[in-house]
């Protein structure tokens, strides 16, 4: 990454103009980029009771219907039913629609004069308003018809349009404008003219996208843009990282094409993260580099100590960010892998453009990108005087402040355990949009249009004989009587209703007859088209429409159960029986949704651990650097569960994306600290140090992060919006626990990068040779050196004089030292020490006085430990530090055996003097 960065940095111009080119090659492309709004992707892809649902389809037909809604008090006047006839005439007209299911179409079984008829009602015209009274009692007195297809007050009436498999090529907005052109002319004739279902939905949600990227993504661009130019106080600062998400997008979007994946309502906010998440990355960096530039380095060096510093966190936390978006890809949902799958892609396209991207633009703009207020960032502003007092007080209040933290922990999950899952399309739309307020139209005089079918399969002829009818009959009656179930017929009504007629309408005969003569008399009156809807050709197969009253995913679940319990408890001739239809695959979606959440997050806390285990070898750092951010993640499932926000498409990405994002802060508050902890030999002056360095990038990126997620909550769609909430505030959340759980963690602890181990060059005789370094790997003791204090003193320095009270041991890395005492004769040489040698062990375990002189001879380099810091690296790394406590024990007992024949030799027989 840094050569890359480098090497752009270098060529720049060339630099710049690849990018130019291939950002210009991409534009064709990624205008190519398709749309798809159908409610399939919500379908679980593996799910068998999808292609259980396809099956019934291929049978009975689709479930998915569009609708033309009519309603008038006056509806049944001679005039009024012309303009409804030549409407239907019109829709028939159009290719996408195989047939109109009216009062005009569907057959009404009527005794006519001994005779049976199976005449549409409104067959033949009314011409007068007696015959249209007749027309209307008729219709409501037919229960296949009646508050389905008419009000019960008559008021009301619905065309059902079956929609064509074929002329895929004729989209579902041209269907609208379709329709819309047939029903304009008549609008003002009728109260209520309108159309619903699928062209509608999906037409009016086009619209929707397009008026939410004119808004969100220039919000976005606005609201990022105006808050990094006044924090970072420079024009251009502001403007590289939004130029840097203008390519990436332009990318992403080609390479979409190129893989085949579609924009949905979903992945359409995809350019507004782009611009969000990616321009924290660029914060970091620019904010270090105009940093390096203040200081008096020029552009050249500035560039280079950026990299050196920043180059690592950016790795890690780009690799996080794409991480949390990736583990969404492995949903079940198609919708929501899609979104995993182009984010991801994104996200990687982003961070690509800003390593190339970046250095080339800030060698362009030179010293022009730093502000004139720019300044270090001293002790004494205000950073500085935050983290001193933060970290004073969090020293003071560390137990109390973290029982706190853990109350409101464990009262948050308590919340998270009532979220619901919710997947139903209608509840993604706000209640106020047209497509709700007019399914809540159709709902209220209607059955409405969520429709649910149980296929009962037997052997072929079953569904002719009676025994098998009859028990069709009752199972449909008794289904009637469950809760939240509008309406219900089968292929039993059809018979029963002419039954009856063939007895002169007798109500007392509307049942299935006993005879199975009586059943095959009645089969020769009705054509294979009348009941079609209700029984297989080869009558193995019988199939019970179920309208529903909610079409709440959660209802639709328990309306299931309710079913599925009154079936169970009503035996039938049926070998098996299915239960489907395209609003409960979406609502069982949300058992996906569910088990994809806990797999994403599972997926996503498991690799934040290996990473940060990897990174800073250590399972307890792992663990802390998790905690810290599954707090903010924690309190807003419990928010969502207090509050009765459902789990769906939208929110249950929050988890494991925002996890990916928030931990991008601690780890380079960590990496910071790292550096200055070792820099300072002092782990509260490195947390502090850190937080000082840290606290205006991370707050900057943490309130552009929460205002740009802000921006989602313009959208039209529920889930975008609940998405874009969350996130803010589990951004807001993230900043406060960074700033005080991190340094309670981690205060008191010296931490260890894998860059550090494999930087530290350590000679390998060394640790074979030093007794301190006993037991231990290299791998092992470069930990224990990083871990520690390493001094430096020049010859002549004495790191330890006689008479001195101390506590630390020393460990000679390099140089020459002379231990010696002062006696009546003159100076004693009492030995000389070379790298690997131990000294000041008596010391460590009793602190008693110093009883020698220790003279640097030559550059020396001391590894210094207290006990102290051998507790804090027990607490990394129990193995280590039990292990060291066994060498310096050792060593110590060598010493005590030596004191007892060399009184004045009060260092050790650590190693022997040259000879």
């Amino acid at each position: 990454m840094t050569r890359l960065a480098l090497l752009c940095w270098k060529y720049w111009k060339s630099c710049l103009f690849t990018v130019a080119l291939l950002t210009t090659l991409a534009v064709p492309r990624a205008l190519k980029i398709q749309l798809d709004l159908s409610v399939e992707s919500l379908y679980p892809a593996s799910s068998q009771a999808v292609s259980e649902y396809e099956k019934v389809k291929q049978a009975f037909g689709s479930d998915a219907v569009a609708a033309v809604y009519v309603e008038d008090a006056a509806l049944f006047s001679p005039a009024r039913l012309k303009l409804l006839q030549s409407i239907h005439q019109q829709l028939l007209q159009l290719p996408f629609i195989v047939k109109v299911e009216s009062l005009f179409s569907l057959p009404d079984v009527r005794d006519q004069g001994g005779m049976i008829s199976t005449a549409p009602v409104l067959a033949k015209l009314p011409q007068t308003e007696a015959e249209a009274a007749t027309a209307r009692d008729r219709a409501l007195n037919n229960p296949l018809l009646r508050h389905q297809l008419i009000s019960k007050d008559g008021t009301a009436v619905l065309m059902l349009l079956r929609l064509s498999a074929k002329h895929q090529e004729i989209s579902q907005e041209a269907r609208a404008e379709a329709l819309e052109k047939i029903l304009n002319p008549h609008r003002d004739r009728f109260t209520q003219l309108f159309q619903v279902g699928d062209p509608f939905v999906q037409s009016w949600m086009k619209q929707q996208l397009a008026t939410d990227q004119r808004l969100i993504l220039p919000a976005a661009l606005g609201i990022v843009l105006l808050l990094l130019v006044l924090t970072q106080r420079s024009f251009w600062a502001g403007v590289v990282p939004v130029l840097n998400a203008a390519f990436a997008i332009v990318w992403t979007a080609a390479l979409m094409q190129l893989l085949g994946i579609p924009i949905n309502f979903l992945n359409s906010i995809l350019p507004a993260l782009i611009v969000i998440i990616g321009a924290t990355s660029d914060v970091h960096f620019i904010h270090e580099y105009r940093e390096h530039l203040a200081q008096g380095m020029d552009a050249d060096e500035a560039m280079k100590s950026a990299l050196h510093r920043l180059a690592l966190p950016l790795l890690l936390t780009c690799s996080t960010t794409v991480l949390g978006f990736a583990t969404t890809a492995l949903s079940d949902l198609p919708i929501l892998r899609d979104f995993g799958t182009a984010a991801t892609i994104g996200m990687s396209a982003r961070f690509f453009i800003s390593i190339v991207l970046l250095p080339s633009i800030l060698r362009l703009l030179g010293r022009v990108i730093q502000a004139e207020q720019s300044h270090p960032i001293a002790e004494e502003s205000l950073s500085g005087r935050i983290a001193r007092g933060l970290v004073a007080f969090l020293h003071r209040q560390s137990k109390p402040v973290m029982a706190l933290l853990l109350l409101l922990f464990g009262t948050a999950l308590w919340q998270a355990s009532h979220i619901q899952p919710g997947n139903d399309l209608s509840s993604f739309l706000r209640p106020e949009s047209p497509v709700r307020v007019r399914d809540r139209i159709v709902s209220e005089n209607l059955a409405g249009l969520t429709l649910l079918t149980l296929v009962l399969k037997a052997d072929p002829g079953e569904f002719l004989e009676p025994r098998a009818l009859k028990h069709l009959e009752a199972l449909t009656t008794r289904l009637r009587t469950v809760e939240g179930v509008a309406a219900v017929t089968s292929f039993s009504d059809l018979l029963a209703r002419m039954n009856a007629q063939l007895r002169g309408g007798d109500a007392r005969f509307e049942q299935v007859p006993d005879e199975a003569a009586s059943i095959r008399q009645m089969m020769l009156f009705l054509h294979p088209k009348d009941y079609q809807p209700w029984l297989s050709t080869d009558h193995s197969q019988a199939a019970i429409q179920i309208r529903c009253l909610s079409s709440t995913s959660t209802r639709l679940l328990e309306l299931k159960q309710s079913l599925e319990k009154v079936i169970q408890e009503n035996p039938s001739h049926a070998n098996a029986y299915t239960l489907t239809g395209s609003a409960l695959l979406i609502a069982q979606a949300a058992e996906s949704i569910t088990q994809g959440q806990v797999s994403s997050l599972g997926t996503m806390m498991l690799m934040v651990f290996l990473i940060v285990w990897g990174i800073f070898l250590s399972a307890r750092c792992g663990f802390i650097t998790l905690l810290v951010n599954l707090f903010p993640v924690a309190m807003i499932f419990g928010l969502m569960g207090a509050s009765g926000i459902t789990l769906n498409i939208g929110t249950c990405m929050v988890a494991a994306i925002t996890l990916g994002i928030a931990v991008d802060d601690t780890l380079h508050l960590l990496v910071r600290f790292n550096r200055e902890a070792r820099e300072r030999k002092n782990e509260r002056l490195g947390i502090e140090a850190a937080i000082r360095e840290e606290l205006a990038p991370i707050s900057i990126t943490t309130i552009a992060l929460a205002a740009g997620f802000g921006m989602l909550t313009l959208s039209s769609f529920q889930p975008v919006r609940e998405f874009g909430l969350l996130s803010a505030g589990v951004m807001a959340l993230g900043l406060i626990t960074d700033m005080i759980v991190t340094p309670v963690m981690f205060g008191r602890t010296r931490i260890v990068t894998l860059w550090d181990i494999l930087g530290l060059k350590v000679r390998q005789s060394l640790i074979e040779k030093s007794p301190f370094f006993a037991g231990l790997s290299a791998w092992q003791a470069r930990r224990v050196i990083l871990a520690s204090n390493v001094v430096e003193h020049e010859a002549g320095d004495i790191p330890v004089k006689a008479g001195d009270i101390g506590s630390s041991l020393y460990v000679v890395l390099s140089g020459e030292l002379q231990a010696s005492l002062h006696t009546p004769q003159g100076r004693k040489v009492l030995k000389e020490m070379q790298p690997g040698d131990v000294f000041g062990e008596m010391a460590f375990v009793t602190r008693q006085r110093r009883t020698a002189d220790v003279t640097a001879l030559s550059a020396t380099k001391l590894l210094k430990l207290n006990y102290d810091e051998l507790s804090r690296l027990r607490r990394f790394s129990p193995y280590l530090a039990s292990q060291l406590l066994f060498n310096i024990s050792r060593i110590v007992c060598e010493r005590a055996v030596t004191s007892a024949h060399s009184p004045n030799l009060n260092l050790g027989k650590i190693a022997e003097p040259k000879t």
